[in-house]
């Protein structure tokens, strides 16, 4: 079963399967994306869920409006008749990995004769009256029978799912330099250009201003400062050929607007 999000600014697709895990059987789940408006899809994250000796099987995988996952499963073992758990995940979870394992009912037989038949209509979804809570539903043993299943349907929801929306990204900038290094004779002069990139829509004045200036030197900004539509700045070193050293130094250029600084760095070679 394949589970498909659109969150606007990506595309989501959830599948799991079981396979070998060492002596037993796991469920590998993977999360593929792709961009908005294509359908070339990538591995965003993947992995298997064993974390015991006990099998794990019939698997079914949804993601919530919060992008929480949830994952529930049939598993049982040499001390454990056919039971029901899952897991999930949350965004704040590092990628690849699943939470611990609860249980949603605990199976008191097995099935003598399966008929090759067991849970194929086990399913996780969302409701949609809030795109937050799970329902997920499979089959179950109260004692040891041939073909005399139980069902059970449970929910679940993560506490940080339909919660206030998040904030809107911050305003911010990005500073960059070109070229990375520069190699002059001492008396001549030298440029670099100096790019602001505005992020999340950020409109604010950024100030240039540089540090490690080679002695007897001039690094001078034009512009000084930039706004939108944020034009490029030409940082231009002159150098003294009587009294500037020969040597290399590192360049650091910095862009500040209000509490928001940032840097980058370039390098320059004065030769005789």
């Amino acid at each position: 079963r394949l589970a498909y999000r659109n969150f606007s600014d990506h595309q989501t697709w959830l599948v799991s399967h079981s396979v070998t895990a060492g002596s037993s059987a796991g469920e590998r789940w993977y999360e593929f994306r792709a961009p908005e408006s294509s359908t070339t899809l990538s591995t965003y994250q993947q992995s298997t869920f064993a974390p015991d000796s006990n099998y794990r099987w019939m698997g079914s995988i949804a993601m919530d409006s919060s992008q929480d996952i949830a994952l529930g499963y049939s598993v049982s073992g040499s001390g454990l008749y056919p039971s029901i758990s899952y897991t999930g995940r949350t965004t704040a979870d590092p990628l690849g990995t699943m939470e611990t394992e609860a249980s949603i009912v605990s199976g008191a037989g097995s099935q003598t004769d399966t008929s090759n038949r067991w849970g194929d209509y086990t399913s996780m979804a969302l409701d949609a009256g809030d795109d937050c809570t799970f329902w997920y539903t499979n089959q179950y043993y109260t004692l040891t029978a041939s073909f005399d299943w139980s069902t059970r349907l449970a929910s679940l929801k993560f506490s940080n799912c339909g919660g206030p929306p998040p904030p809107p990204p911050t305003g911010d900038f990005s500073i960059s330099a070109a070229p990375q290094g520069q190699t002059i004779r001492r008396g001549s002069s030298t440029t670099y250009t100096v790019t602001v990139t505005p992020l999340n829509g950020f409109t604010g004045t950024v100030n240039l201003s540089n540090s490690g200036c080679p002695p007897a030197s001039t690094c001078t900004f034009n512009p000084a400062s930039v706004s939108p539509p944020y034009p490029a700045s030409t940082l231009t070193v002159s150098t003294s050929r009587s009294r500037t050293p020969t040597g290399t130094y590192t360049l650091t250029i910095t862009g500040t607007s209000g509490t928001l600084v940032h840097s980058t760095n370039v390098g320059l070679t004065i030769t005789r």
